[in-house]
């Protein structure tokens, strides 16, 4: 749809292909700070996440190569902060707009659907198993992200037994079916033990205080990408801006419950 509209405004080009790409790119910069900050990050650590982060050769392939993961990313982080707002004011229309975030993401490209997975254990770290807050956010996000899903299931495909029969024949090649393979890019070898170290060091020094929803979600997605994910290509970008949260995590001052 931004492409579209980027080509309906300025022309068809290379140029007006990517520049949707890296308006987004900058903008998910912008939300992981506020996102950071929220957090109790200390605004030059927070800088020094953004910079790691902005400097990462799969950030900028990205940013330039006219794709639309950052896109969903950014969708992804918007709906997460949102969650911070809703964990300070437990309104329904935070828990909306984490769902109308989400389905946004799903809609830009179903590969950012691992990071969906990485919400739900989340949501009950959060909550502590309490089924009552955990129905009420839930509720919130499951009714605009399968209303306006299914809209556009049943646009594009028909019915759902054509939207799976059509993802079913692409999961080999991006998931984990049909044989487990995990291609790990280079810059990954120091990102991976780097981040256990710092999960090990992060628990040792601040014990609980390092258990937030934001080192959580981390984690989870992190895990749920490489247990779900064959990675042939840039696709550990969804996962970049947590291996440099984790990896400063020992260093923050983090606010209970952000």
């Amino acid at each position: 749809m931004f492409t579209a509209a980027s080509f309906k405004l300025f022309g068809v080009g290379a140029f007006q292909l990517r520049i949707v790409t890296f308006i987004s790119g900058l903008i998910l910069l912008f939300v992981t700070n506020k996102i950071l900050l929220k957090a109790g990050y200390r605004k030059g650590l927070t800088i020094l996440i953004l910079l790691l982060f902005s400097l990462d050769p799969f950030f900028i392939k990205c940013l330039h190569e006219g794709r639309m993961d950052l896109m969903a990313l950014l969708f992804v982080i918007a709906g997460y902060l949102q969650l911070q707002y809703w964990l300070k004011s437990p309104k329904i229309k935070y828990a909306v707009y984490i769902g109308l975030f989400l389905v946004f993401a799903l809609l830009t490209t179903p590969r950012v659907g691992f990071l969906l997975i990485a919400l739900t254990p989340l949501v009950f770290f959060i909550f502590s198993f309490n089924y009552k807050k955990i129905a009420i956010l839930m509720i919130g996000i499951i009714i605009p992200l399968i209303s306006i899903y299914s809209t556009w299931v049943f646009y594009a495909f028909g019915n759902y037994q054509n939207f799976i029969d059509f993802y079913a024949a692409l999961t080999d090649g991006y998931t984990h079916v049909g044989g487990f393979y995990t291609y790990i890019q280079k810059n990954q070898y120091i990102l991976i033990p780097l981040t256990l170290i710092s999960i090990v060091f992060g628990l040792f020094s601040m014990k609980q205080k390092w258990l937030t929803p934001l080192h959580i979600f981390s984690v989870c997605s992190v895990i749920s990408f490489y247990l779900i994910v064959k990675d042939p290509g840039p696709y550990s970008v969804f996962i970049t801006p947590m291996f440099y949260i984790l990896i400063l995590s020992p260093f923050s001052t983090i606010k209970n419950g952000s």
